[in-house]
């Protein structure tokens, strides 16, 4: 599976989860809340007879709510088994929540 194809994949998973799903987004779009944002963080590649046979694809996901017990982060770790929350703060009243998912 090619780059684009993994992350169309994650996309369609992540709307399932939540209706306003953004990857990198620009400064000038208005983001909805509860909203799901997410980027691309590295690519991890194992090699074997000096030729590439897996990559996995590292993604950055924010959960950002209004609500303290969001709704968004339960369903986001009932989807995806793997996942853990990687680290949570407050800014401008909103919670943001931090996940790192790998993908293969």
């Amino acid at each position: 599976m090619n780059l684009l194809e993994n992350r169309k994949k994650l996309h369609y998973k992540l709307k399932k989860i939540c209706e306003n799903v953004y990857f990198n987004p620009t400064a000038n779009i208005n983001l909805k809340y509860p909203c799901i944002i997410y980027h691309r963080l590295s690519t991890d590649s194992k090699y074997a007879d000096n030729t590439r046979y897996q990559t996995q694809y590292n993604y950055r996901i924010t959960v950002l709510d209004s609500v303290p017990d969001s709704s968004v982060v339960d369903k986001l770790l009932e989807e995806f088994d793997l996942m853990d929350i990687a680290g949570t703060h407050i800014s401008d009243r909103l919670y943001h929540y931090y996940f790192d998912y790998k993908s293969f």
